[in-house]
């Protein structure tokens, strides 16, 4: 159950993220329509700040991420007499030189 709510979370995060912006920038707005340039200066700020947190972490997952399986081959569950069999990696099979057609 909370692995949904997460997941709903996840999905509406960023219509959230978007009216509250919106109903920040309808209450800083100034009588011509335009923001006072203090207003802008801390748009921008939050934004390269919210750039470079995303970037970082993007970078600790694609360093993190478990490199044990790259050489390893899925094998999807399948059931055995009568059996599941889960999901698992298995090495890749040795390619003999014997084996690859030549043409």
């Amino acid at each position: 159950m909370s692995a949904l709510l997460i997941r709903l979370l996840l999905l509406l995060l960023p219509f959230l993220l978007f009216f509250l912006w919106l109903r920040l920038m309808k209450n800083k707005k100034q009588a011509d329509g335009t923001l006072d340039p203090q207003t802008e200066r801390k748009i921008r700020v939050i934004s390269i700040v919210g750039l470079i947190a995303f970037v970082a972490g993007m970078a600790y997952i694609i360093f993190t991420v478990d490199e044990s399986t790259r050489d390893k081959i899925y094998v999807p569950p399948h059931t055995v007499d009568g059996k599941v069999v889960p999901g698992h990696f298995e090495e890749k099979p040795e390619e003999n030189s014997e084996n690859v057609k030549k043409n």
